[in-house]
């Protein structure tokens, strides 16, 4: 069989199955949506990367790491959430994991197409931009991964100027279970509940290191995260105030 063949099919299965191996109850899960995302990313983006990189005799191993990362991010980014607080949140250090997926996919590729094939002519250029480039992906991934570590809080909701519910974000005053006040983000849509107990979510921002709070939901009334497909009954049960 052809090796460049052999490695399209078994180089994207290998990394999302380990990795579905550290997911115990959602195994089957991410293999399910996992192993066809990975083929329709290696068909639609590999394949014409693996063109491209033979036009220009760029075949050593890093820049197949490359490749295979930019494989990955597509799905990355949709698996994220696209625009949204989910993205802002937890986005970025998510996609983290899948570049490391698109990474072990494109050594895996080389590896069995690429390595003994004949077709490696190093040069120095080409190996010093190469590894510039993986040297660049790497820093970046581990300074999301790092700075975008999250905390969880408990909290409450304070007394402010805000209208009830937003079809926009909002900068709101929180309170902190121990004891400090800081602005947090109300997501669109999530209603503006003073005196309530409230869910917050805290990650250092990638610019300046700053810790940077989001309201994600309130513990007395879980419901209230989906407010817009709410039945009237049940908002109507909802008490628009804790005080």
């Amino acid at each position: 069989m052809n090796r460049t063949l052999i490695g399209f099919l078994v180089a994207p299965l290998i990394p999302v199955f380990l990795f579905s191996l550290t997911a115990g109850a959602y195994f089957f899960i991410i293999l399910m949506i996992g192993v066809p995302a990975a083929y329709v990313g290696a068909l639609i983006v590999g394949a014409p990367l693996l063109f491209i990189l033979r036009k220009l005799n760029c075949l050593s191993w890093h820049y197949f790491v490359l490749g295979g990362v930019l494989c990955a991010l597509p799905f990355g980014w949709f698996y994220s959430g696209g625009a949204n607080t989910h993205l802002e949140i937890y986005g970025l250090r998510n996609m983290v994991v899948f570049c490391v997926i698109g990474a072990a996919g494109g050594i895996t590729f080389w590896f069995l197409s690429i390595r003994e094939s004949g077709l490696v002519r190093r040069s120095s250029w080409r190996e010093v931009v190469g590894f510039v480039g993986l040297g660049l992906v790497t820093f970046a991934c581990v300074y999301v991964y790092y700075l975008g570590a999250s905390v969880s809080y408990d909290g409450r909701m304070l007394a402010q100027n805000l209208e009830f519910i937003s079809s926009s974000n909002r900068e709101v005053k929180i309170e902190l279970a121990n004891g400090s006040f800081v602005e947090a983000n109300l997501s669109a849509n999530l209603p503006f509940r003073p005196g309530c107990p409230i869910y917050v979510t805290s990650r250092r921002s990638y610019i300046n290191g700053e810790y940077l709070y989001w309201v994600n939901g309130y513990k007395d009334s879980p419901f209230v995260n989906v407010w817009p497909i709410l039945e009237q009954g049940k908002k109507d049960g909802i008490p628009k105030s804790c005080e």
